[in-house]
């Protein structure tokens, strides 16, 4: 060469050659085989100088943008050492099992370190019999501090060697820079040999493959090994780097591990006592309010207090929700708290508020034990309790005690907290925080009628699941028009059209106590309240009557219960305004097999009917109901006198049963229109917030039809729709010589024949005529013949 490649070289940054694994992450079809290289090249990651990824690098499931993840065998060169030659190695980006890893190679390439702390490559074609190849790129952060004095202690005891148990996954933690282990405060590092599988708080324990570095190396990087039971290291997660410090500790660079659940573990054989001669700056996640000792407050904390506004601590169900890897244990707590979520002001829920699989952003929720103070009791301790967010059976509710706050009530209805460092020994404590608030309005005056017999406890049969339904303020259960409440009591499994039966867990308030909160339970047949679920609010009401604002239950199959046994008649005193702004039957999207969606047989027809029988409110998208009618409905041969009409009705209701799947809510007005051989359909629908200024008008097939929609709504929980149909192959459907005449006749069907149906509709009173306007199209004289 005539030149030298560390100051000739082309930039090569492309941010998705970035190591990432494909367990969560596909790849992104990337192939460096199409590439036409030529040269050196310098690569960058977002502007950030990085070097290719060497072999040790690989872990399962490792992708770099393309299906096989390019890597270095072997070091990277030392500026004296010129320019070397390095075999290049690839793995398969869907590998498990780390033995396989570097199981491709691939065509060797140059490499050349340079003053500046940089490497040049002279990158080739790689061998074309490797699927979608691509070259790795890591960059490592040059650090400006040294990280024996700058860390986040991790003492979270659940990772210790012996820990059992547990299900949590460090792959759900925000890792951000250094940390250095603690157990119970003592000093403790990574295990450098296999720990069995369940250990450590999780189910894949992590453990470093190779040894720690003594001070004089510096900041070394080494391969983490998950145990899988039959292989120590079947999985390898992210490499990571560690650094051993003064005071016979150690610290790591901690990064997302490759799968869930794994966690880092922490040895329990080589805790010592935490060296006092280091300076530990921990970076504090808070701000502080001013210290009161021993509380000798100068200061009100009503006043004076630290705003604690994180939109994770409201509580979730882990059910469906992965926890979000927070931890409060990790925060420097110091002072007073007042909290919110999103603004709005909140406060720690009571600990009844338990319900199975609750989170708030970490593994176990927090809650206030007993009931918060009132204004005149001044600032008062309250004990702290957790919940694990694996805690399906609700006897498990608060099975961790924390330290205890202190709390006061202050003026303007909001509490302040003094919130300290949660125990240790709890997994991934959290604090929850909810926000309730106080109506504007009074809901036994605004309210949404739930008149849905399936919910009786006397209904057997059915899957319906409330944690569908888009619930959104108050509701009064009805039972065919008449009052019903809640069960205070058991409800056997399997019923009030569901799996799970929901009923509230304490008894129903009278009028003076105005708005309270109860406790949901559901049965699951061994056990009455073995789900807990969220709790609701509950407010009994002038006229014998209850409303309730429910929420989304925790789980499904489940729905909230009407007992029977509380029927009364409709109270008419009551000024009731109802906001239907709600489905009140859970939406089912129904979709076609894949052996179906190929050929669609008559089998497949005989399916999808039954679905969408046995479906409370099915939903078709356009296509598909085009797909049946053509190829399994309107395709049937001519009919003759010796077929009953019955056969023709049954035609013309599976095309009325199709139609009405297209119906789906809406706030306004939706509109689907189709036109098939013979067969021309328009669906029109209206929401509670149409705003409609005259009667809509369809139109299809030189026919039209104009119907009051809005009024219908108003008898339908504001929702309505009409399908208006115009058929022009009636004579397949229904041969002329089915009519009988008593004159000796020829019989000759020629008009179109139009159908209209009020889908998905309880109440299809008609209180203004609909009218059809049908056009004369053709004249057709008769043969006698």
């Amino acid at each position: 060469m005539t030149f030298d490649p560390c100051s000739v070289y082309s930039v090569l940054d492309n941010d998705w050659r970035r190591p990432d694994t494909e367990f969560y992450t596909n790849y992104g079809g990337f192939d460096d085989t199409l590439v036409e290289w030529s040269g050196w090249y310098r690569l960058y990651l977002q502007g950030k100088s990085a070097q290719i990824a060497e072999s040790d690098w690989c872990w399962s499931f490792m992708t770099c943008g393309g299906y096989t993840a390019l890597l270095l065998g072997g070091s990277h060169p030392r500026p004296q050492d010129g320019i070397v030659t390095r075999e290049i190695y690839g793995t398969n980006g869907s590998e498990a099992d780390s033995k396989k890893c570097s199981s491709y190679r691939s065509n060797p390439i140059q490499v050349k370190a340079c003053p500046g702390n940089y490497y040049v490559y002279r990158l080739v074609k790689p061998a074309v019999s490797i699927p979608m190849p691509t070259y790795c790129a890591a960059a490592f952060n040059a650090l400006s501090y040294d990280p024996c004095y700058n860390y986040t202690a991790l003492d979270q005891p659940w990772r210790a060697t012996n820990a059992t148990g547990l299900w949590i996954c460090d792959r759900y933690f925000n890792w951000n820079g250094w940390y250095r282990l603690l157990y119970y405060g003592m000093s403790v590092r990574m295990p450098e040999s296999c720990v069995d599988q369940y250990r450590c708080g999780t189910d894949v324990t992590l453990w470093l493959n190779g040894s720690h570095p003594q001070i004089e190396d510096g900041i070394v990087t080494r391969g983490v090994c998950g145990n899988v039971r039959w292989d120590c290291c079947y999985y390898r997660s992210i490499p990571i780097r560690v650094k051993a410090c003064p005071g016979n500790y150690y610290v790591y660079e901690f990064v997302r591990p490759v799968i869930c659940d794994s966690a880092y573990c922490a040895d329990v054989n080589t805790t010592t006592s935490t060296s006092t001669t280091a300076m530990v700056t921990i970076s504090p996640e808070l701000p502080t309010t001013p210290t009161d000792i021993a509380n000798n407050m100068t200061f009100d904390p009503c006043s004076v207090y630290s705003v604690l506004d994180n939109d994770w601590r409201r509580p979730d169900s882990g059910y469906y929700t992965n926890y979000g890897g927070f931890d409060d244990t990790l925060v420097e707590w110091s002072g007073w708290y007042r909290l919110y979520l999103q603004g709005q002001s909140a406060q720690i829920p009571e600990s009844d508020w338990c319900w199975s699989s609750i989170t708030c952003g970490g593994y176990t929720a927090l809650l206030l034990g007993g009931s918060h103070p009132r204004p005149q009791d001044g600032i008062v301790t309250r004990d702290v309790y957790g919940t694990s967010m694996y805690s399906f059976d609700s006897s498990q509710c608060n099975s961790y005690r924390s330290n205890p706050i202190q709390v006061k009530a202050c003026p303007g209805n909001y509490y302040v907290y003094r919130l300290v460092k949660p125990a240790v020994s709890i997994p991934m404590p959290t604090y929850c925080a909810v926000a309730i608030e106080t109506p504007s309005y009074d809901p036994c005056n605004n309210y949404t009628s739930l008149d849905q017999p399936w919910r009786g406890t006397n209904e057997t049969g059915g899957y319906n699941c409330d944690y569908c339904v888009d619930w959104n303020g108050w509701y009064r259960l009805l039972y065919n028009g008449m009052n019903i409440r809640m069960p205070d009591s058991c409800v056997d499994e399997s019923r009030c059209g569901t799996d799970v039966t929901l009923w509230l867990n304490g008894s129903h308030p009278q009028i003076e106590d105005g708005i309270v909160t109860r406790g949901v339970c559901g049965n699951v047949g061994w056990d009455c309240c073995f789900r807990r679920s969220i709790p609701i609010r509950v407010k009994a009401c002038p006229g014998n009557y209850y409303i309730y604002e429910f929420v989304r239950p925790v789980i499904c199959d489940s729905a909230y219960c009407a007992d029977v046994n509380t029927i009364t008649s409709t109270s008419t005193t009551a000024m009731v305004t109802i906001s239907p702004e709600l489905p009140t039957t859970p939406i089912q999207t129904i979709t076609l097999s894949p052996e179906c969606q190929g050929n669609f047989t008559e089998k497949c027809a005989e399916k999808l009917f039954n679905q969408i029988r046995e479906s409370p409110n099915p939903v078709l998208p356009p296509e598909i109901v085009k797909k049946v009618l053509q190829e399994q409905v309107l395709n049937v041969e001519v009919m003759n006198a010796d077929q009953p009409v019955s056969t023709g009705n049954t035609v013309l209701k599976k095309i009325e049963t199709l139609v009405s799947t297209l119906v789906k809510p809406t706030e306004t007005t939706d509109s689907v229109k189709i036109s098939l051989k013979g067969l021309e359909f328009q669906v029109f629908a209206v929401g509670p917030k149409a705003s409609l200024t005259e009667f809509p008008q369809l139109s299809i097939n030189n026919a039209q039809m104009d119907i009051d929609l809005v009024q219908v709504s108003k008898n339908n929980n504001g929702s309505a729709a009409v399908a208006f149909m115009s058929y022009a192959n009636m004579a397949r459907i229904l041969k002329p010589s089915l009519f009988s005449t008593t004159n000796s006749t020829v019989k000759t069907m020629m008009s179109n024949v139009i159908s209209a149906t009020l889908p998905k509709s309880t109440n299809t009173q008609l209180k203004t005529p609909v009218n059809f306007t049908l056009e004369h199209i053709a004249v057709s004289l008769l043969s006698s013949s």
